[in-house]
């Protein structure tokens, strides 16, 4: 075997094929399963954290769509500072760092998700509601200094998500915030 066959059979191994293609999915209407149990997840340890820290409690506040309150964020500059930043910085023990480092571990493991596949519209969309609605939900957690962390991730996954789709043809914005909303509505998040 040559390095580049070798390193095909390890690529596919490890992380699956890299030049498939997503299977053609249906209309995106709803959330997927994988994101509705993240955010089921998270809010258990909200509440976890809740209790170990007592006196900062902080759940989700609710806020206008993350995409709206854009206003005069350098969007670029948070897109590299979301791929520059570390998973497990100096952590100090805190209801907020634990959390924050959480909520990256994830946003980073979406990313990675992304970059591995080719996306055929559908299966575009579907990612794309999924981020909006993971995002929207993470955004409503952190606190105000965090925001910009959050939305630069969302964008960091937007455009790996474009530069991997064949067809990248979003979704109506006001569809996305409704199936986002009525899904947390369900979830009673």
């Amino acid at each position: 075997l040559n390095d580049t066959a070798t390193t095909e059979i390890y690529t596919e191994q490890i992380v699956g094929s890299v030049r498939c293609v997503q299977e053609t999915v249906p209309v995106p209407s709803i959330i997927s399963n994988e994101i509705e149990e993240v955010a089921s997840r998270i809010k258990k340890i909200l509440f976890e954290l809740g209790m170990m820290f007592p006196d900062s409690k902080r759940g989700i506040t609710r806020k206008a769509s993350f995409k709206k309150s854009g206003g005069g964020m350098n969007l670029d500059m948070e897109r590299i500072l979301s791929r520059k930043s570390q998973l497990f910085e100096k952590v100090n023990i805190s209801r907020n760092q634990l959390l924050l480092s959480l909520l990256k571990g994830i946003l980073k493991l979406f990313v990675e998700k992304v970059r591995r596949i080719r996306y055929e519209q559908n299966g575009f969309q579907q990612l794309e509601l999924d981020a909006y609605f993971l995002v929207q939900l993470f955004y409503e957690i952190v606190y105000i200094d965090d925001e910009s962390m959050v939305i630069g991730f969302f964008f960091e996954i937007m455009e790996n998500l474009s530069g991997r789709a064949i067809d990248p043809v979003h979704m109506d914005q006001n569809k996305v915030e409704s199936i986002s909303s009525q899904k947390r509505q369900q979830l009673r998040i």
